[in-house]
C-alpha cells in the first residue's frame, strides 16, 4: 500500500552539462520544477541542478558553469519504492522532483512531488481519523519494530510511521494510530525511552513541526 505506483514515473526530458541555460529555463518555466536532472552523452544520471543557479546564467551560457553544483538526490528504481522514503527525500532535499535511476545509474524517469502527494492524500495514514504522536530518541537507538510492537501490543491499529528528521543525536518519528488506549500506548514509549513530542493537536512542537515540513502542514490536518 505504501509503494510509489507505476503511473507516478515520468518519462524525463534529456538535459546535459552542455545544454543552453536559455533552453533549460524555457523547459523549467514550463514545467515549474524545482531541479533539472543532468545526463551524460550515455544519459547516465550526473545530478540536478538548482532553477535559480540555472537562472544567474546568461541565455548562451552552457550549464557546464554549474556542474559543480550537481546535487546527487536520487531513487533507484525498484517495484516497491517506498512512498516513506519517497516523502523524505522530497522533502530533506527541498525539492519537488525525484529523478529514478536503474542499477546502471541511467536516467529512467522522474518522480514529482504533487502527484506522490495527491495519492498519499487518500491513504489510510491521511484519511483515517487517527491519533498523530511525534516521538523523539536517539538515533541510534530507536526501532520502528519496536513501537509497532509497543502500539499494537496495546490493542491499537498503526496506520504508518514516518520519519521526520534528524536533529543533532535525535531522530524525530510521526505515527499515527487509531486512537485506541492512546495514554498506555504514551506511557509504554516512555518506558522505553522514547520522548514524547507532540499528541496534543495545539502543542507548539508540532506547530514548528509542521512549519518545517511543508508537505504535511499542507496535506495532514495535524
Amino acid at each position: 500500500m505504501f509503494s510509489i505506483k507505476a503511473e507516478f514515473f515520468v518519462s524525463p526530458t534529456f538535459f546535459s552539462l552542455h545544454s543552453k541555460a536559455e533552453e533549460c529555463m524555457s523547459y523549467l518555466r514550463e514545467t515549474n520544477l524545482t531541479h533539472l536532472p543532468i545526463v551524460d552523452e550515455s544519459n547516465l544520471f550526473l545530478g540536478s541542478l538548482l532553477a535559480e543557479d540555472i537562472e544567474t546564467l546568461e541565455d548562451s551560457d552552457t550549464l557546464e558553469e554549474l556542474g559543480y553544483e550537481l546535487e546527487h538526490f536520487q531513487l533507484i528504481y525498484a517495484s516497491d519504492i517506498s512512498l516513506f522514503e519517497t516523502l523524505n527525500l522530497f522533502s530533506s532535499n527541498d525539492t519537488n522532483i525525484l529523478p529514478v535511476v536503474d542499477r546502471h545509474r541511467k536516467l529512467v524517469s522522474l518522480v514529482l512531488k504533487d502527484q506522490v502527494l495527491s495519492f498519499w492524500n487518500e491513504t489510510t495514514f491521511i484519511d483515517e481519523p487517527g491519533e498523530y504522536i511525534v516521538v523523539s530518541k536517539k538515533y541510534d537507538t530507536y526501532s520502528l519494530s519496536e513501537i509497532t510492537q509497543l502500539v499494537e501490543s496495546n490493542n491499537a491499529k498503526l496506520y504508518g510511521i514516518l520519519i521526520l528528521s534528524r536533529e543533532e543525536d535525535y531522530t524525530y518519528i510521526l505515527l499515527k494510530t487509531n486512537q485506541i488506549n492512546t495514554n498506555a500506548i504514551l506511557d509504554d514509549l516512555r518506558r522505553h525511552g522514547y520522548i514524547i513530542d507532540s499528541n496534543n493537536i495545539d502543542d507548539m512542537y508540532r506547530n514548528e513541526l509542521k512549519e518545517r515540513s511543508n508537505y504535511l502542514n499542507k496535506y495532514m490536518n495535524i
